[in-house]
C-alpha cells in the first residue's frame, strides 16, 4: 500500500512540468485607459481688401541707372526700386525694344514700401523709363544706360615733383580677356621731364601673359 501510493506521487511529480509547459498562458487584461484632448480650432482673421488710389508722384532709385554688360555677355539685368505715397497701380514702360519689363510694366505698390523691378536688356543702350498712373498719367519718368562690356582697362598718371625738378606722365593701357584661354596684355608708355635742364625722356613697354 505504502508502494503504490509512493509510486503515484512520482508519477504526479514528473507529469506536472509536462502538464504546465502545455497549459495555455493566461491572457494579461490591462484597464483601459481613456486618452482625451482638447480640440484645436484656427480663428481666420478677415484682411480689408486693398484700396488702390491714384498715384501723383513716384520715387525711382537709384538716382543714375547705369550698369554694364559682363565681359563674354550679350544681356545683363537693370534693377531699380519704385515707392509711392499711396497703395496705387502704375505701369513702366521703356522706349527702347532693348529693355524687357517684367509683366508687361504692370506693378501695384504699397504705400511707403519700395517696390524691386529688374528688367533685362538685350544690347547695349539708352532709354527711358516712363510710368504712369491709373489714370494713363505720366507721374515721373527716368533715363538709364546699358554700356557695352569693358575690352580694354586703360590709366593716366602724373607726377611732379618741384623740389626735384621733375616732371612725368604715364599711360597705361590693357586688353580685357573674353576668354579665360585668352592672353593678357599691356603697354605703357612714359614721358619725363627735367624742368631744369628741359630734357624730355620717353619710355615704351609692353608685357603679354599666357
Amino acid at each position: 500500500m505504502n508502494q503504490a501510493l509512493l509510486r503515484t506521487l512520482l508519477l504526479s511529480l514528473l507529469t506536472l512540468p509536462a502538464a504546465q509547459a502545455q497549459a495555455a498562458p493566461t491572457p494579461l487584461t490591462l484597464p483601459p485607459v481613456q486618452v482625451t484632448s482638447a480640440p484645436a480650432g484656427l480663428n481666420a482673421i478677415p484682411t480689408a481688401p486693398l484700396t488702390f488710389q491714384v498715384a501723383r508722384s513716384l520715387r525711382v532709385q537709384p538716382a543714375r541707372l547705369e550698369t554694364r554688360l559682363s565681359t563674354g555677355m550679350s544681356t545683363t539685368n537693370l534693377g531699380f526700386t519704385v515707392m509711392s505715397d499711396v497703395t496705387a497701380q502704375v505701369t513702366v514702360s521703356s522706349d527702347s525694344p532693348h529693355l524687357i519689363l517684367p509683366d508687361g510694366g504692370a506693378l501695384r505698390l504699397l504705400a511707403y514700401t519700395a517696390h524691386s523691378v529688374t528688367g533685362v536688356a538685350l544690347a547695349p543702350h539708352r532709354g527711358t523709363l516712363t510710368f504712369r498712373n491709373s489714370r494713363d498719367e505720366t507721374v515721373a519718368t527716368a533715363p538709364y544706360e546699358i554700356a557695352p562690356a569693358r575690352t580694354l582697362n586703360q590709366g593716366l598718371r602724373l607726377n611732379l615733383s618741384p623740389s626735384g625738378g621733375n616732371a612725368s606722365l604715364s599711360y597705361a593701357v590693357s586688353g580685357v580677356p573674353q576668354s579665360t584661354l585668352d592672353p593678357r596684355w599691356n603697354v605703357n608708355l612714359g614721358v619725363g621731364l627735367d624742368t631744369r635742364t628741359g630734357n624730355l625722356s620717353t619710355s615704351v613697354s609692353v608685357g603679354v601673359n599666357w
